[in-house]
């Protein structure tokens, strides 16, 4: 599965572990993952990595991700604001969850103010 390929360019160096991350909730395939992660209450807990993925089949695949985001970061901020951007684009794309999508920009948003 490639992801955001139509995307790439000079960026942040905490996209590429955001955007992998995301792509299990996002991306045009997900319905070949297992179904019913995450619902919108799960989402909400996107700050609190234990939280988030528990009852997740890919737990420590997430858990990678956003290990290797934060050793990108130059701050716990820029995570969130990467993670932010990220939910922000997927509402131009038809074919995404608007909910999980505005759930996660919730997150962010209750993070950084």
């Amino acid at each position: 599965m490639l992801i955001d390929f139509g995307d790439a360019g000079r960026s942040f160096s905490t996209v590429d572990p955001i955007t992998l991350e995301l792509s299990t909730i996002f991306h045009m395939q997900r319905e070949r993952l297992p179904a019913g992660w995450p619902t919108e209450g799960i989402l909400s807990q996107w700050s609190s990595i234990g939280s988030y993925t528990q009852g997740c089949g890919f737990g420590p695949f997430i858990a990678a991700c956003r290990d290797w985001a934060n050793a990108e970061a130059a701050s716990p901020e820029e995570v969130f604001a990467v993670a932010y951007g990220y939910a922000m684009r997927q509402l131009k794309y038809e074919d995404t969850d608007k909910a999980l999508a505005r759930s996660l920009i919730r997150v962010c948003i209750a993070r950084l103010v």
